[in-house]
């Protein structure tokens, strides 16, 4: 009779150290997961020729500097950019000619973001808000060819040869 009791006791601590051990290795694994997650999905902590890149589906133009980008690229993502271009017209050029997310032609004002949106703290990041005082923005449509992957919009401030996109996925 003893040795059954023993035989269950056993048993039974030997199933509550694997479910122990089950759910801290569950735990850690979820923990492992969601950082590695958010890790592939902040654009703020990728090399920003990297998001360019797999955002615009082409490489950094030439004369483009202090790229500046923020936001998160999981189910739903959203992108936010500001950068200095020593010509303007050769890098809208190149994003006109970009056969994946090509900048359509010159839209109104109208296309801005709202000011609740701007003052995210991804916009903020970049410093978005400035695109508020451009006295004559150039503001262009971002439509991906097929319609997938990111989409938005691109703003160009001539005077400063600064420009602005904000992209949302598909």
């Amino acid at each position: 009779m003893n040795l059954v009791n023993a035989t269950i006791r056993n048993t039974v601590i030997t199933l509550l150290l694997l479910i122990a051990v089950l759910f801290g290795a569950g735990f850690a694994f979820s923990k492992w997961l969601s950082w590695k997650f958010w890790d592939n999905s902040d654009l703020g902590h990728k090399p920003p020729a990297q998001v360019f890149q797999k955002v615009f589906r082409m490489p950094v133009p030439a004369g483009v500097s202090n790229l500046k980008i923020a936001g998160e690229s999981h189910l739903s993502g959203v992108v936010w950019m500001r950068f200095q271009v020593k010509d303007v017209h050769a890098t809208m050029t190149a994003f006109k000619k970009n056969l994946t997310l090509p900048a359509g032609e010159r839209e109104d004002a109208s296309l801005l973001p709202s000011k609740p949106e701007i003052n995210s703290d991804y916009a903020k990041a970049v410093g978005w808000a400035d695109v508020l005082r451009i006295k004559n923005p150039e503001c262009y449509q971002l439509s991906p060819n097929p319609p997938a992957g990111w989409f938005g919009i691109l703003v160009v401030d001539r005077k400063r040869k600064t420009i602005y996109v904000h992209g949302s996925l598909l």
